[in-house]
């Protein structure tokens, strides 16, 4: 029996190359297509992300970089545009918008870009 589980339990191998997400404070490693966009990836993670228009218009599922922001796509027209007009910090980027290229991100969402446990947008407690 003991060599058996010795066997049977093996280290999953490292996905060397492929993009990876992770949600601070203390999220997990992972794994994203290339070209994904961050809304995608919080998604998966089962992350109640706002989002209005998609485009990159409404602001609304604004996510903050804490590390990797040169594996993600640059800012769009759209995108820049409105993160000016939020006056949004530097590291500042829309989910929707935002796709990770390739490389490591590291992410938080603050709490106005997530929804309540109703399932509806906090955007009415700013």
């Amino acid at each position: 029996m003991q060599g058996y589980l010795r066997e049977s339990v093996r280290p999953v191998p490292e996905l060397t190359g492929v993009p990876k997400v992770k949600v601070a404070p203390d999220g997990a490693w992972r794994p994203v297509a290339p070209q994904s966009s961050l809304l995608g990836a919080l998604i998966s993670q089962r992350i109640a992300v706002n989002t209005v228009c998609g485009k990159g218009i409404c602001g609304s599922d604004l996510v903050l970089i804490e590390a990797g922001a040169e594996n993600l796509s640059p800012k769009s027209v759209n995108e820049a545009a409105t993160l000016e007009d939020m006056e949004a910090p530097h590291n500042a980027r829309l989910a929707c918008s935002a796709r990770v290229m390739s490389g490591e991100v590291v992410l938080s969402v603050p709490a106005e870009s997530l929804r309540g446990a109703d399932g509806k947008s906090r955007l009415a407690e700013r």
